[in-house]
């Protein structure tokens, strides 16, 4: 993995695996390449990854986007946008999720993240899916 931050607020990042899973006997190719780049000047955070990889015979890929902005100085809204296609050769392997959430630190080490999310996949064996989630995160 190689970071480079070119001014404070930027950091933009590569990275490369080349590697095998699987027993001894039988082993299997496992490759990943993720390029990114993360903007955070303390108010406004904007991250975003590109992914791909080969496992086995089938390569894939990917990518996200989200953006955060503190509106108060406990409350952050975020919008996320994220692609996978699992089979580049299939067509029909694709997902995207849309996320709309938020973050609220209501105290200093501790934080609810509340996100919703629509699911949508380009075959029609998978059903779209809308699900809530809640977090709880403590520091320590």
């Amino acid at each position: 993995t190689l970071i480079l931050n070119p001014v404070k607020p930027l950091s933009i990042g590569a990275s490369f695996y080349n590697g095998k899973y699987g027993a001894q006997t039988m082993q299997y190719k496992r490759n990943r390449t993720t390029f990114g780049l993360k903007y955070d000047d303390g108010k406004l955070l904007v991250r975003s990854e590109y992914i791909q990889g080969t496992t086995k015979t089938t390569d894939a890929y990917g990518y996200y986007a989200a953006i955060a902005y503190y509106v108060t100085s406990k409350l952050q809204p975020v919008l996320k946008y994220d692609y996978f296609k699992s089979d580049k050769s299939n067509d029909l392997s694709s997902a995207t999720v849309y996320m709309l959430g938020a973050n609220y630190w209501f105290a200093k080490n501790m934080r609810v993240q509340l996100n919703y999310s629509y699911r949508n996949f380009k075959n029609s064996f998978e059903k779209d899916t809308n699900y809530l989630t809640t977090q709880l995160l403590i520091e320590f």
